[in-house]
C-alpha cells in the first residue's frame, strides 16, 4: 500500500504545473517621476495574517534573460499588467483583522466622478491561504474607501453619493449589494 502511495504522489507531482518564468507578463510602471519603464512583471498581492502584512508589490525585469527586483508601493506610482492598471489607494481597510493599509495598490475598475478600485489580497488563518477582493471607492483620488462590509458601512458608502438622492434611496434599500459596480456606472451616467 505505501508503495501505491508513494507512486501516486510521484505522479500527481509530476502532472501539477509548476511555477515558472511564464508567471511573468508584458507591462510597465510609472515611476514616481513619471518615467515609464517596460518590462515584464509579476503581480505579487498584499497578504495578511492577525501577525503581520506586506503591502500588495511586483517583481519586475526588463526582459526574459535580466534578474528581477521587487518594487513596493512606496517606489512607483501606477503599474499596468497585460490589460489591468494598478494604482495607489491610501488609508483603506478592507478586514477587521490587521486589514488597514496605509497605501497600497489597486485594480482600476472604472473611472469617473466616482472611481472604483478593487484591492487584491491573500488571507491567511495558519492552515489556509484565501484569495480576497475588495472594492475601494473614491471621488476625488485621495480620500478611499474600502469596502469590507457593506452593511456596516452603508452609511459611509450613502454619504458618497447623497448628491444623487434616487440612486442613494435605492442604495439604502439594498438594491446593489452584490453589484457595486453597477452603482458606480450609474453614478457616473449623470
Amino acid at each position: 500500500m505505501t508503495a501505491q502511495f508513494f507512486i501516486l504522489l510521484s505522479s500527481l507531482l509530476l502532472i501539477a504545473p509548476s511555477k515558472t518564468n511564464t508567471d511573468f507578463e508584458a507591462g510597465y510602471y510609472f515611476s514616481k517621476t513619471g518615467e515609464k519603464v517596460e518590462g515584464l512583471i509579476k503581480l505579487k498581492k498584499s497578504d495578511y495574517t492577525s501577525f503581520k502584512k506586506k503591502t500588495t508589490r511586483i517583481v519586475f525585469k526588463p526582459d526574459e534573460n535580466s534578474s528581477s527586483e521587487i518594487i513596493s508601493v512606496e517606489d512607483i506610482r501606477s503599474f499596468v499588467v497585460d490589460q489591468d492598471s494598478f494604482t495607489v489607494v491610501k488609508n483603506i481597510k478592507v478586514n477587521h483583522i490587521n486589514g488597514e493599509f496605509e497605501k497600497d495598490f489597486a485594480k482600476v475598475i472604472k473611472t469617473g466622478d466616482l472611481n472604483l478600485y478593487q484591492h487584491q489580497s491573500r488571507v491567511s488563518d495558519g492552515f489556509f491561504i484565501y484569495n480576497k477582493e475588495h472594492f475601494v471607492l473614491s471621488k476625488d483620488g485621495s480620500d478611499f474607501l474600502g469596502i469590507y462590509n457593506i452593511n456596516k458601512q452603508r452609511e459611509e458608502i450613502s454619504l458618497l453619493i447623497a448628491d444623487q438622492p434616487e440612486l442613494m434611496s435605492r442604495f439604502l434599500n439594498k438594491e446593489f449589494d452584490s453589484n457595486i459596480p453597477e452603482m458606480v456606472a450609474l453614478y457616473n451616467k449623470r
